[in-house]
């Protein structure tokens, strides 16, 4: 159980993480005009009145807005409210929310790994194709004897489903980031990069896929691909496909 919930936890934060705002997907957003205000007030820098305007329509019935509130307050690691948020739409059924859950759970101090690997398994059970992808990549990913990983297998695993987002990116996306795909794409990968080679000398080869490392290297790949596109966190959370 610990060994599927420590893989998502590890999928989530190489893949999502390291691109942090980019893991809401267009079904979850839906064209909801409360939820599109809410991502404009936060390129704006206004995401105290973007809260207040989703926890408005998430009271008023609105799923959309309850998972774009609840991922938003994981991604600025309030993972106890985004729990809160997140929870009960997850328990209704919401393959999307139950996806974020186990993220949450996976990545809060101390982290959850029991529920966050129900969770996982519920949302692939219920459809939901990132899930999926997580534990097929489990089943792929081999520990030695020591619990160690290829390094430099997370980060072609990262690269590969990164290019696959970044590829299905509209024009509105594109748009907000101010680069075309062949851009992003060679920014996320030159950041990625760097974080890999600033890694000591004993974790390039392999490494046990700790809570901290894995925080370790998303921080640092967010911290250069943030530079490198002239955007703050706040902007980037308004970019979504």
């Amino acid at each position: 159980m610990q060994a599927t919930a420590l893989f998502t936890t590890m999928h989530g934060m190489l893949a999502a993480a390291c691109l942090a705002f980019l893991v809401i997907s267009s079904d979850a957003i839906g064209q909801e005009d409360a939820v599109r205000r809410a991502s404009q007030l936060m390129v704006e820098g206004q995401t105290a009145e973007a809260e207040a305007l989703l926890r408005s329509s998430m009271a008023g019935g609105n799923p959309q807005a309850a998972t774009f509130l609840g991922t938003w307050l994981f991604r600025t690691y309030r993972y106890e409210e985004a729990i809160q948020v997140l929870e009960p739409l997850a328990t209704q059924g919401d393959a999307e929310a139950q996806y974020q859950l186990s993220q949450v759970y996976g990545l809060k101090s101390p982290p959850d790994f029991e529920r966050s690997s129900s969770w996982i398994h519920r949302a692939a059970t219920a459809g939901h194709s990132r899930a999926r992808i997580v534990l097929q990549d489990q089943a792929e990913l081999k520990a030695d004897k020591e619990g160690k990983v290829s390094t430099l297998y997370l980060v072609e695993m990262t690269r590969t489903l990164m290019a696959k987002k970044i590829e299905g990116f509209n024009e509105r996306v594109l748009g907000c980031y101010g680069a075309t795909r062949p851009q992003l794409l060679a920014a996320f990968n030159t950041s990625l990069g760097k974080c890999f080679e600033s890694l000591p000398a004993d974790q390039r080869d392999r490494v046990l896929p700790t809570h901290t490392f894995l925080q370790s290297l998303a921080a640092c790949t967010n911290s250069e691909l943030f530079a490198s596109v002239g955007k703050t966190p706040a902007q980037l959370v308004a970019c979504l496909p």
